[in-house]
């Protein structure tokens, strides 16, 4: 990911956003030259993420522990006055090319810088030699490299990396960085709000199906069919009944027996 970092210049910061840039690097430090709470909110209401330095002037880690003491002291409190959050890292400049007794009170310093704010999110700026040095003795977590007095080297352990100084962009002169981890400390900018489209229910309206009225057929007689009905009315009307069959009843059969047959003879003499 693309980034700035800026001191006194004031970039605009939709343009910045648009012209492809993800993060800008601003100083704990009183106005103009450090970022303020209203300043701080622009930048993540553009949608950039915001990193944090502090530095007073670029010798100041060359003064030891109780200078780390005093300077975690101020680089929270302006942290907490912006709203930076608590669980991000600060980082610390070494804005010189140290020699090797230096070394060891930049180390001096960093380790009175994370007796206040924690260990956890002390970061430091500086070249190669200082990221390397700092992260074999761990002094800090966090590294933000500069190619100055780097020899073309970049430390592996680096965040993200300051490659090229003294541009313009968006109106305003700025130093250009990359970052090199996925994470490497930034306040990212609130997620946008997604809103989503309310869909209305589908009303299915029943099909009533409307039967047609079947009128009766009308008859319109001709003339000759009128004069004919004129003439029938008032005569009888011949009510014609069905013939029904009457059955014919079989006479029943009886067949007598011995007992029977000998009395009917025996009348049949007598007469």
């Amino acid at each position: 990911m693309k980034g700035l970092d800026y001191s006194h210049s004031r970039p605009n910061l939709p343009a910045v956003k648009k012209a492809g840039y993800g993060f800008v690097v601003r100083y704990l430090f009183p106005p103009p030259k450090g970022a303020t709470r209203v300043e701080a909110a622009a930048i993540r209401a553009a949608g950039l993420g915001l990193v944090t330095i502090y530095e007073s002037y670029a010798g100041r880690a060359k003064e030891g522990y109780t200078a780390g003491i005093a300077d975690g002291k101020m680089a929270l409190a302006f942290a907490r006055n912006i709203g930076f959050p608590e669980t991000r890292p600060i980082y610390f400049a070494v804005d010189f090319s140290p020699t090797g007794a230096e070394l060891e009170r930049i180390d001096a310093y960093l380790r009175g810088v994370a007796s206040v704010i924690g260990l956890a999110r002390v970061g430091v700026y500086g070249s190669y030699t200082v990221v390397e040095y700092c992260q074999a003795w761990g002094t800090a977590r966090w590294f933000w490299q500069t190619y100055a007095w780097s020899g073309g080297k970049v430390s592996p352990h680096t965040h993200f990396l300051q490659y090229l100084n003294g541009q313009t962009v968006a109106g305003a002169s700025v130093d250009l960085n990359e970052s090199r981890q996925l994470d490497f400390g930034a306040w990212d900018p609130p997620a946008p709000v997604v809103v989503k489209p309310v869909v209305k229910p589908v009303t299915v309206k029943p099909v009533v199906v409307v039967k047609p009225v079947v009128k009766p057929a009308i008859h319109i007689m001709t003339g000759a069919e009128m004069l004919a009905w004129v003439k029938n009315v008032g005569k009888p009307v011949v009510v014609v009944k069905p013939v029904v069959a009457t059955p014919v009843t079989k006479p029943a059969i009886h067949i007598m027996t011995p007992a029977e047959m000998l009395a009917w003879m025996k009348n049949l003499v007598k007469k």
